[in-house]
This record gives C-alpha cells, structure tokens and sequence, in this order.
C-alpha cells in the first residue's frame, strides 16, 4: 500500500504477495499488466514473468530500475512525490517531470516508454492537488503518455468538505476528476471502480473529440 501511514515491506515480502495472482493474470488476458513496485528486484521478476510495465511510485529515477526497464523495453510510469512550496505548483511539476523524463532518457530508457503522473496525494497539500488536477494540460509532458491516478483519494472528500466519506462514496468524485482530467490532456487513469470510470471515459472522450472537430 501506498497509502499515508501505510507500512513499507521488503522486496522479498512484496514478490511473495503477488507472484501467484500475477501468473494467474497473465494466464487469463492478453491485455497489458502493470505492476507497482519501486524494488528493481521485484520489477525484474515480474516482468520476466511477462508483465509489461512497471508503475514506480519511488518518486525519482533509480539507476538500476532503468537497467531493468531497458532490459526488457518496459514501459516505466515515473511519479513524482513530495512537497514543493513553490508558488505555481503547476509550472513547478512541470519541469519536475520534464527533469524526470530527461534523466530517464540519459539512463538509456527509450523516450516512449516513459509515462509520467504527477503523483496527486503524494506530499502536496489539497490545495495543490486541486490546483494540479485543474491544470492538467499545464502540468503534463505533451511529448509523453500522463497517468492521473486520483481514485477514492481523500482529496474528494475535501473537496466536498466531508472528511469522512468512505472510499467507496468517493466514486462519484473520482469520476468528475477524472472527466476533468481527460479534457485536460490525461491519457491514463488508475481506478478502483472500472465499470463506471470506462463509461465516464468514453463519453468525456466522445465529448472532446466533439469539441475538436468544431475547432478545426
């Protein structure tokens, strides 16, 4: 778990977890999987298992992740994670990104294969999430696919000024952020809820598509 408060495990406690349910995966779909780990080790297991992309939420770019990535042409999702006091919070991602990406780039890893998230809970304060989630199409990389993974997070029940909402009340939420996300430029999202985030998803897509055809 990646959530405030949560507890770390190692490597080997973290493999231990999820190689069963990650053969069975992949047994049953020809779809991409993606695995969150920061451990270089357990990306290496998993993606000799036959997994395809390795969510990192470490927040920086590990030399020995790379060689991972490289070795088998993964795709990499690089997070970024921690507090920034910079007066534009958007401007300052930005270019956290872009850096992320470029150094990403200098480690061998092909360009395309990189996929940035502006880690939307991950030591910003709500304020600068909203900020974040608002300005999607200031923050994101527009040379690289951006994930906006903001399901069920506490930023919701913010925003709806009830702390108290439970994860699953929160979908309602999750949906309208993720509506505005994509009409900001997102082109993936993590989800809890996929029947509904599919459906919100493709309409919004219809939407913007829509728009565009007007504006041309």
């Amino acid at each position: 778990s990646t959530r405030p408060g949560s507890t770390p495990i190692t490597a080997e406690e973290e493999w231990k977890r999820i190689k069963d349910s990650l053969s069975l995966i992949l047994k049953s779909t020809n779809l991409p999987v993606s695995v969150d780990t920061f451990y270089p080790e357990v990306a290496e297991k998993a993606l000799s298992l036959g997994c395809h992309i390795i969510n990192d939420v470490s927040g920086r770019v590990n030399p020995k992740m790379a060689e991972v990535i490289k070795k088998y042409g993964a795709g990499w999702v690089l997070m970024h994670s921690g507090e920034e006091k910079d007066q534009d919070i958007c401007e300052c991602l930005h270019n956290r990104l872009e850096n992320m990406l470029n150094q990403a780039v200098l480690l061998g890893v092909n360009k395309e294969n990189v996929c940035l998230d502006p880690g939307v809970g991950f030591g910003k304060t709500m304020e600068q999430n909203l900020k974040i989630i608002a300005n999607t199409n200031r923050v994101k990389i527009k040379s690289n696919a951006y994930l906006l993974g903001v399901s069920r997070k506490r930023v919701i029940g913010y925003a709806m000024g009830n702390d108290n909402l439970t994860f699953k009340e929160r979908d309602f939420g999750t949906a309208a952020i993720n509506t505005i996300g994509i009409m900001g430029g997102a082109d993936i999202l993590r989800v809890h809820n996929v029947k509904g985030a599919v459906q919100a998803s493709v309409v919004t897509d219809s939407i913007v598509k829509e728009r565009e055809n007007l504006s041309v």
